[in-house]
C-alpha cells in the first residue's frame, strides 16, 4: 500500500449533515463535528493500482493513529469515522 504520491489534496469527494471534512496535506482529510471536535482522520492510498480510502482515529492517551478500516468508498470511509 503506498500514498496517491505528493499532491494537494482537493475537497473530500462526499459530505455527510453533522460533520465538517477540511483537507490536510497528501490526500488526508480530517473530520470534525461543527464545534470543531476531531473526530477522526481519511486518507486515500492506493492498492494494487485502485484508489482506497482508510478511516483512523487517534489511539485515546497516545499519538499513534488506529486504522478503522479501508474502504472502496469515500462515503463509507466518512460514515466509519462519523459513527464509531
Amino acid at each position: 500500500m503506498t500514498k496517491l504520491g505528493l499532491r494537494p489534496t482537493p475537497a473530500y469527494p462526499v459530505q455527510r449533515a453533522g460533520v465538517q471534512v477540511v483537507p490536510l496535506a497528501n490526500l488526508r482529510w480530517r473530520v470534525t463535528r461543527g464545534q470543531g471536535q476531531v473526530l477522526g482522520y481519511v486518507d486515500e492510498v492506493e492498492v494494487a493500482g485502485a484508489p482506497r480510502w482508510q478511516s483512523k482515529r487517534m489511539r485515546h492517551g497516545t499519538a499513534q493513529m488506529v486504522v478503522l478500516g479501508e474502504f472502496d468508498s469515500p462515503g463509507d470511509a466518512l460514515d466509519m469515522v462519523r459513527w464509531v
